[in-house]
Order: structure tokens, then C-alpha cells, then sequence
């Protein structure tokens, strides 16, 4: 009791439960850091799938809270795909993309903007620096 966990596998929102096909267990720093990034949400970094392009500003709909956001690109954002340098011209309907910057005036000001690649098909997707998966041991 009182342990942090993290599961990955499906979601059934309707019954509120995950059908697990990994179970970590958390220490508690780690735990408290998911919690910071999981609070920073729509404040410091966003992630999602572009739904529009207006000019400068970008709509996406976020991957954590399915929701709508916006942000503003502005003269010093920097635009990345994979590790190549990008321009806010490139961006695309439909791409994934991790925001970086802060809620400036009531607008969600982008300081970075990383065009993620497709995962696998079926691949779950780890917490950054989740620990490595046990190894099996041999029978």
C-alpha cells in the first residue's frame, strides 16, 4: 500500500481501467517527477496532433487530455524533426509534435517544437528514463 506504479497497455475509459501488459513500480522521486511533468501540462510543454496551421499559430489536439491547444511559434522557436532543423513552414496536419515554452498573456508561447516519429504498430510507449525492462531468466 502506497506504492507508485505506472501501466502501460489498454485503456478502457469507459470502465476506468488499464488491461496492464507492464507494471512499473516507481521510487519516489520518480514518481514526484511524472507528477511536476504530469502538473506542466498546457503550462510548460504540450503534445499532440496538429489539427491546424494559421499563420504562427499551430491547434493540435493533446495526446494526455484529448483536448484542444494552441500555441504561438514566434521569430526565436526552434523546429526540429528526428535531429534536422525544421522551419514552422514544414509543420503538417496530422504530425505528432512535443511543444516546449510557457503560458505568456493567456497564449501558450513555443520556445522548441519536435515533430515525433511514428512509433511501431503495437509498441508501448515508456516513460523517459523507465528503467530497462527485466530480463527473462532462463528455465
Amino acid at each position: 500500500m502506497g506504492d507508485s506504479i505506472a501501466a502501460l497497455g489498454e485503456v478502457d475509459r469507459a470502465a476506468h481501467s488499464v488491461g496492464a501488459t507492464l507494471v512499473l513500480e516507481l521510487d519516489p522521486a520518480r514518481a514526484q517527477q511524472m507528477r511536476d511533468l504530469r502538473d506542466g501540462y498546457g503550462k510548460t510543454w504540450l503534445m499532440g496532433r496538429v489539427t491546424e496551421i494559421d499563420a504562427s499559430t499551430v491547434t493540435l489536439l493533446g495526446r494526455i487530455d484529448h483536448a484542444p491547444h494552441t500555441f504561438v511559434a514566434g521569430p526565436s522557436t526552434t523546429f526540429r524533426k528526428r535531429r534536422e532543423p525544421i522551419t514552422l513552414a514544414d509543420l503538417r496536419v496530422g504530425d505528432r509534435l512535443r511543444v516546449e515554452g510557457a503560458v505568456k498573456d493567456g497564449s501558450f508561447q513555443a520556445t522548441s517544437v519536435l515533430v515525433l516519429g511514428r512509433p511501431p504498430e503495437g509498441m508501448p510507449m515508456l516513460p523517459r528514463q523507465a528503467p530497462p525492462a527485466p530480463a527473462s531468466q532462463p528455465e
